[in-house]
């Protein structure tokens, strides 16, 4: 058998260093110190988004019955318009108004503009205290010297108010108010 002098060629290995690996988990984590915090807040985003939809909503309701009043001639002092009791329903209901606006009660006017198929009524269906809406949405009537109607997306407290779409209804001498408060969500 023959000898070669020559020593035989020691085939590179491949890989990555150790340096390289290191690097790589540096910028995977500053990656994610910048990115989990973005996340974490799409929660709150969404949940303004959906108020947002809610004021939107809520305002093009109020305009409807607006028309609605204008065209019946019911927008001078208080006054009654009828809508249908339920969709799709030959029964009426007649929803009072205050110049042509629905009323800042919820169970008795402004239930009557909106859909409420998802929305908990919680003047009838009370919530205890700090207990936060399980549905969709929650509305409840705030009375006072000004009636005020707070629409409360799920999940927040039903004491919480800068987490809603305020309804502020009509006074004698002013149109009613939409309000969008989001400090709290």
């Amino acid at each position: 058998m023959l000898f070669n002098s020559r020593s035989p060629k020691v085939k590179s290995q491949k890989g990555f260093t150790l340096i390289e690996l290191v690097v790589v988990i540096v910028i995977l984590g500053i990656l994610a110190a910048v990115a989990v915090p973005r996340f974490i807040n799409l929660s709150r985003d969404a949940r303004i988004s959906a108020l947002e939809g809610m004021e939107g909503a809520l305002r093009g309701a109020i305009e409807l019955a607006n028309a609605k009043a204008t065209i019946e001639n019911a927008t001078s002092g208080s006054d009654t318009i009828a809508l249908p009791s339920t969709a799709g329903s030959s029964q009426t209901v007649n929803v009072p108004l205050l110049n042509g606006y629905p009323l800042g009660r919820w169970n008795t006017s402004l239930m009557h503009f909106v859909n409420t198929t998802n929305i908990r009524n919680l003047d009838t269906q009370p919530l205890n205290a700090n207990e936060a809406c399980p549905d969709s949405w929650c509305a409840v009537s705030d009375g006072g010297l000004v009636e005020i109607v707070r629409i409360i997306p799920q999940g927040v407290s039903a004491s919480e108010t800068n987490c809603s779409v305020n309804y502020i209804g009509p006074t004698a001498s002013t149109e009613p108010l939409v309000r969008l408060l989001t400090d709290n969500c």
